[in-house]
């Protein structure tokens, strides 16, 4: 494999990005214990931009759509091939506050060469930003989307569970005698539950789950990466055994968090 391309029109019609810190704050609803929906995050005053589905978008509380999206539009690479451990990290946007995240973003990661296989990209893109259409040409790309391109094929899917076609017309059963299948499939009118199921079962003691820690963990670091470059606003170099930024050390203020009193992990 050589690039990923992804993108999801968050944040737009879902919620706002590059808004204005409230200085108003109407009382907390009657129905909401906004001390425990605040939790570990910094204790501000209750504001309705914060909660329910809008919390996204705060640094405070979300990770934009790199962390509402990342992880879902990731899922095919990811159990494809090892997605973990980039070693450079590069954004652009537009909008962001220091409370806020931007209104659109372009991320680019770079990830080694590693057993056996090359160097390769990921390229993620929000707030209606798309691949390239020369990436995949005559293909009208969906609102949420992965091109794969690899040395032999490009593949473009218009989202994270199934389906997809190849640049060359190749179809799924040409590869049926040179790709072994080693995942059980899930019907059609079961995708969504499916990973429900699957994680419940886990907990009772069944089969590991296909989002175990040894998969989902790498790969909510790679994300989570993504968005510290965007706070940062220049390229990072990140050595991931250390979890540290190794060029700009102020970066590593957000690695991770001062959890509020009384919260602390």
């Amino acid at each position: 494999m050589q690039e990923i391309h992804i993108w999801t029109d968050r944040p737009g019609k879902w919620w706002k990005q590059g808004v204005k810190t409230p200085t108003e704050f109407p009382p907390v609803p009657a129905n909401m214990n906004w001390d425990l929906w605040t939790g570990g995050s910094v204790a501000r005053p209750y504001h309705p931009a914060y909660s329910h589905f809008l919390w996204r978008g705060w640094w405070d509380y979300g990770t934009g759509p790199i962390g509402d999206m990342g992880c879902h539009l990731l899922n095919c690479a990811t159990l494809a091939m090892d997605v973990r451990d980039p070693v450079a990290v590069s954004a652009k946007s537009e909008g962001a506050t220091a409370d806020c995240g931007p209104l659109w973003s372009e991320i680019q990661w770079l990830f080694p060469a590693r057993n056996g296989k090359p160097a390769w990209k990921l390229f993620w893109y929000d707030g209606g930003h798309k691949a390239a259409k020369d990436l995949f040409p005559g293909k009208e790309f969906g609102d949420n989307g992965q091109i794969i391109i690899g040395s032999k094929d490009t593949f473009y899917s218009s989202g994270y569970n199934g389906g997809g076609v190849f640049k060359s017309g190749a179809r799924y059963d040409d590869f049926k005698n040179t790709v072994p299948e080693t995942l059980p499939k899930t019907t059609p009118e079961n995708w969504e539950r499916g990973h429900y199921e699957e994680w419940i079962a886990a907990g009772k003691g069944g089969p590991k789950a296909y989002s175990n820690f040894d998969a989902s963990g790498p790969v909510t670091e790679v994300v989570l990466l993504g968005t510290l470059a965007l706070r940062a606003a220049q390229p990072l170099e990140w050595n991931a055994k250390k979890l540290k930024v190794t060029n700009v050390k102020s970066a590593n203020q957000w690695v991770t968090k001062q959890y509020r009193k009384g919260w602390e992990v």
